[in-house]
C-alpha cells in the first residue's frame, strides 16, 4: 500500500504496521492516534459537488481549480502521486459553473509523525458570490496525527481528515481555501478535498415522501435501500432520529443503498425518506430500525468475527497491488457471512470498508480523553475496543496491565456506558498459566480495567487432552473454559461477557507448539472450535485469520488463513461459508449434555424446528437416535446433503465422525445410545503442575511439582523433561505410575543471578510408555509461567 509518502516527502519515522503475531510481537495497543475533529451531521441537504466521494453521494458541477497542479486534489485518490506539496501557503480557488450552497469542505492532508517536512498548520474557506463574500469558516487546525483513510479507489493512506464548516452559506460560485503550513516545516502536504452541498436550482426544489427499506448493517450503522428514484428527481434525502430526540439529521444519496453511519448501537432509529426535484402525494412513511448493544448476542450470526489486516501483520508477505488483495478479501469475508472484523488499528478508511460490507470493526484503540472516545465512535463506528494483545506474552505483568488501562476504562465511561473495552487478551493455557494471569489481574484490580473478558483459546499441545480426542483439537478447549470459568466464579464475576478476539488452526505441518493440520483438518476444527466455544457463552469469537499471511509453508504464522496468500479459499472457507449459512439465523441451545465425550453435539433452535451439529473428537462412531425426532435431513461439513438415518431394531442410527454433520429436525434429538468405532478409546495420562506460574528470584532455586494420574490398567513409565529458559542445565524426572495410579514429581532449576523481571511462556514436555504393548506411546507438554520479579521471593518447596 502507497501509505508514506516517497519522492516528495520523507516517511514518518514511526512504521504504522501491524505488529507481528509471533510471542515477541505483542505491544502496547493504545496507539497514540487522535481521530477525526468532532462533527455533527448537517440538517440541511449535502452532497459531494466535485464528485470525489466514495459511493452514491456524489452530484457533480461542472468546475475549475487555480493553480492547476492542484487539480489532482479532486480525483478521488489519496495517494501520493495524487497529493500536492505546498512549500508556501497557498490559496486554491475553485469556481463553479453554476451557484451553489455549500455546506461544508473536507480536506485530507497529511503530517509528518517529526512535523519536519510535511506538516500543515491551519486551513479556511472563503464562499464568494462574484465580488461579494457569502460565507466562511474559521481556521480549522490541520496539524493532527495520521490515521488509515480510504479514498474512492480503495487505497488505504495515512493522511488526517479535517472538516471546514460553512453553515448557512447562501449562494456562491466561488470557493477559496487557504492552507497555512508550519513555519519550519518543508510544505503542507494536501491529499484530497472535497465540497459538499447542492446547487443552488435545487434548494427550493420541490420533494415528495418515497418509500424506502431500512435495516440494521452493523450495530452502529443503518442500510437504507430502494429501487430507484422517481423521474426526475435529482437526489434522495434520508432523514432519522434517535427515539427519544426531537432533532432529525439528514444524510442525501443519489443511488440505492445508501449507509446512515456512524450511529449510537442500542437505540432505535426512526428513518423517513424524500425524492427532490418532484412533485409527490401521499404521506410520509417512517421506518423504525432496532440497532443492538455492541456485544448482543442474539443469534449466531451476531458471534461470527474475522482477523483480518489490509496489508498484512508482522509476519506478512506483500502483495503486488495490496488494494486489489484487500478488495478480494472483503468480498469473501462478506459472502462467507462475516459480521465482525478485528483488525490492530482504529482506521475511519477500514471501518468504511467494512461498513459498506455489513461489518463491524474492533480496533486497538485506547484513551485516557472521553473526547477521543467520542471521535473514534463518530469515525469508525467502533463501540467494542480491544486494550493489548497477549499481554502475558509481553513481559507485562497482571498489576502493570491493570494500571495501564483502568484509566483508559474510566475515560471510556465517561463518555458513555456502552463503549465497551475487551482485555487482557490472555495468550497463556487457561489450563494453567493463563488462569493464573487473570487471577493476578483481578487481585490487581482487573474489573475496573476492562468491560468485556478477552481471551485466546488456540487448542495447543500443551491443552488437555479429551477423552478419546485428538491432542490439540478443539475438545481441549472446554476444559481451557471450565477453568476461565471456574477463576470467574471464585472472584464473584461469573456474568462477565467473554469474546475471543483470536482462536485458530495453521495448515502447517511441522513441529510446533501447536498441533500439525492438514488442509481438511483445519475445516473441521474451525467449525469445531466456533461451536463448542459458542455453547460455552463465549460471546463472539475473531478466527484468526482470513487470509494466509505469506507463502512459507515452515513459518506456522504464515499458515493462518482460511484463503491462502494468492486469494484461492482453502476447504477452511467452504466450511465457514456453510456454517455461517446454516446457522446464522439460529439461538445456539448449548452442548447435548446428553453425549458423553468423544461425541459431541451443539443443539441450535431456529423456526420450526433445531438444527443439532454432531461430530466425533477423534474417531469414528454412531449415535442411536429415538425414532420419534422428527429428523428432516441431514447436511454435511460442506452443506451436501446426506443419507438419513438408518432404521435399526427401533432406533435412528446416525454415524458420526471428525466431520461435522448437521441435522435438521423437528423436535430435540433424543438419545438412547452411543458407541465409538476406531479407533478405540485410549487410556490417558493427566499431569497438573502446582504452581504453574513460579514467581522467580534471580541467582535462587525455583521448583514445583508435576501430580500424575493415570488411566491405564498397566504400568505406565513417565519421563518429564523441562528445557532451561536461560541456557542452563534442564531439569529431569523419571517415574513409573502403578495401574490407574498416581505419582507426584518434583523438578527444579538454577536461575541466573543477572535476570532482569520478564514473564516466559514455558513447556514442559511429558513422554509416557505404558507396560503393555497393545498400548500406543505418547507425548504432551504442560504450560508454565517464569514470572521473574525484583526482590520476588521464592516459592515454598
Amino acid at each position: 500500500m502507497d501509505r508514506f509518502p516517497p519522492a516528495t516527502s520523507r516517511p514518518p519515522a514511526t512504521h504504522h504496521t501491524p505488529p507481528s503475531r509471533t510471542r515477541a510481537r505483542c505491544r502496547w495497543a493504545a496507539l497514540a492516534l487522535w481521530l477525526l475533529p468532532s462533527t455533527a451531521r448537517a440538517g440541511t441537504d449535502a452532497l459531494c459537488l466535485t464528485a470525489n466521494a466514495r459511493g452514491n453521494q456524489n452530484l457533480p458541477v461542472a468546475f475549475t481549480v487555480q493553480p492547476e497542479t492542484a487539480r489532482c486534489l479532486f480525483d478521488g485518490s489519496h495517494l501520493d502521486r495524487h497529493s500536492a506539496g505546498f512549500p508556501q501557503n497557498t490559496e486554491v480557488v475553485v469556481r463553479f459553473a453554476e451557484p451553489v450552497r455549500l455546506a461544508r469542505v473536507s480536506v485530507v492532508t497529511y503530517n509528518d509523525q517529526e512535523r519536519s517536512y510535511n506538516a500543515a498548520l491551519r486551513g479556511r474557506a472563503l464562499a464568494r458570490l462574484g465580488e461579494r463574500q457569502v460565507a466562511s469558516s474559521p481556521w480549522v487546525a490541520l496539524d493532527a496525527d495520521a490515521l488509515v483513510l480510504c479514498g474512492t479507489d480503495d487505497h488505504l493512506v495515512l493522511g488526517n481528515e479535517s472538516l471546514l464548516p460553512l453553515p448557512n452559506a447562501g449562494a456562491c460560485d466561488t470557493l477559496t481555501l487557504v492552507f497555512e503550513k508550519k513555519p519550519d516545516a518543508h510544505q503542507c502536504l494536501v491529499r484530497e478535498v472535497s465540497v459538499w452541498g447542492i446547487p443552488e436550482r435545487l434548494a427550493s426544489a420541490p420533494r415528495a415522501p418515497l418509500r424506502v427499506q431500512a435495516a440494521e448493517n452493523t450495530y452502529s450503522s443503518i442500510r437504507v435501500s430502494w429501487p430507484s428514484l422517481p423521474r426526475g428527481a435529482s437526489y434522495l434525502r434520508v432523514r432519522h432520529r434517535r427515539q427519544g430526540e426531537a432533532a432529525w439529521q439528514t444524510t442525501c444519496f443519489t443511488a440505492s443503498p445508501g449507509l446512515l453511519r456512524w450511529l449510537r448501537p442500542a437505540a432505535t432509529y426512526e428513518v423517513t425518506a424524500e425524492a427532490v426535484g418532484v412533485v409527490g402525494s401521499g404521506n410520509t412513511v417512517s421506518r423504525q430500525v432496532r440497532l443492538p448493544h455492541p456485544l448482543e448476542q442474539r443469534t449466531m450470526a451476531d458471534a461470527f468475527g474475522m482477523n483480518f489486516y489490509p496489508g498484512g501483520g508482522g509476519a506478512h508477505q506483500a502483495h503486488t497491488d495490496e488494494t486489489e488483495n484487500t478488495r478480494r478479501m472483503i468480498r469473501l469475508m462478506r459472502a462467507a457471512g462475516v459480521r465482525h472484523v478485528r483488525w490492530w488499528m482504529p482506521s475511519p478508511g477500514a471501518a468504511l470498508l467494512f461498513a459498506e460490507a455489513g461489518m463491524a470493526l474492533m480496533p486497538h484503540a485506547t484513551f485516557t480523553d472521553p473526547a477521543d472516545y467520542r471521535r473514534l465512535a463518530e469515525t469508525t463506528g467502533a463501540w467494542l475496543t480491544a486494550t493489548q494483545n497477549e499481554p502475558d506474552f509481553a513481559h507485562t505483568f497482571a498489576e502493570e496491565f491493570v494500571r495501564a488501562f483502568a484509566p483508559t476504562r474510566a475515560a471510556a465511561r465517561r463518555f458513555s456506558p456502552l463503549m465497551l473495552l475487551a482485555g487482557p487478551a490472555v495468550g497463556g493455557e487457561l489450563v494453567g498459566p493463563g488462569t493464573d494471569y487473570l487471577a493476578a489481574a483481578y487481585a490487581a484490580g482487573l474489573r475496573e480495567a476492562v468491560d468485556v473478558l478477552d481471551l485466546h483459546p488456540y487448542g495447543k499441545v500443551s491443552t488437555p487432552l479429551s477423552r478419546g480426542g485428538i491432542l490439540g483439537a478443539p475438545e481441549g478447549l472446554l476444559a481451557s473454559l471450565a477453568a476461565c470459568r471456574e477463576l470467574l466464579r471464585r472472584v464473584g464475576d461469573p456474568e462477565r461477557p467473554i469474546l475471543a478476539s483470536e482462536s485458530g488452526h495453521p495448515t502447517y505441518e511441522g513441529a510446533w507448539h501447536m498441533p500439525p493440520s492438514s488442509y481438511q483438518r483445519q475445516a473441521q476444527w474451525l467449525v469445531r472450535t466456533h461451536l463448542l466455544l459458542i455453547a460455552s457463552g463465549v460471546r463472539r469469537l475473531f478466527w484468526y485469520a482470513f487470509q494466509d499471511e505469506g507463502t512459507d509453508r515452515r513459518n506456522p504464522e504464515h499458515c493462518f488463513g482460511i484463503v491462502d496468500w494468492h486469494g484461492k479459499p482453502k476447504p477452511a472457507y467452504t466450511a465457514y461459508r456453510t456454517m455461517t449459512r446454516l446457522l446464522g439465523a439460529t439461538r445456539c441451545e448449548g452442548l447435548e449434555a446428553a453425549l458423553k465425550p468423544p461425541l459431541y453435539g451443539v443443539r441450535c433452535a431456529r423456526p420450526g424446528g433445531y438444527i443439532t451439529v454432531l461430530w466425533d473428537g477423534g474417531g469414528r462412531g454412531e449415535v442411536r437416535l429415538g425414532p420419534d425426532s422428527g429428523i428432516t435431513q441431514v447436511l454435511s461439513l460442506s452443506g451436501t446433503k446426506l443419507p438419513l438415518p438408518r432404521r435399526s431394531g427401533g432406533a435412528l442410527v446416525l454415524p458420526v465422525d471428525e466431520s461435522v454433520r448437521y441435522v435438521y429436525s423437528t423436535r430435540p434429538l433424543r438419545y438412547l445410545a452411543q458407541r465409538r468405532l476406531s479407533p478405540p478409546v485410549a487410556p490417558r495420562v493427566h499431569l497438573t503442575l502446582r504452581p504453574s506460574t513460579l514467581q522467580v528470584q534471580p541467582g535462587r532455586r525455583t521448583q514445583w511439582q508435576a501430580h500424575l494420574t493415570s488411566e491405564f490398567p498397566c504400568p505406565v513409565r513417565v519421563t518429564l523433561e523441562c528445557g532451561h529458559p536461560w541456557q542452563g542445565t534442564p531439569a529431569t524426572q523419571a517415574l513409573t505410575l502403578a495401574p490407574r495410579g498416581r505419582g507426584v514429581a518434583t523438578l527444579a532449576l538454577d536461575v541466573p543471578a543477572d535476570l532482569k523481571p520478564q514473564i516466559v511462556s514455558w513447556d514442559l514436555r511429558c513422554h509416557y510408555q505404558p507396560a503393555e504393548a497393545r498400548y500406543h506411546p505418547g507425548e504432551f507438554r504442560r504450560a508454565l509461567f517464569f514470572m521473574v520479579r525484583e526482590n520476588t521471593p521464592p516459592d515454598p518447596p
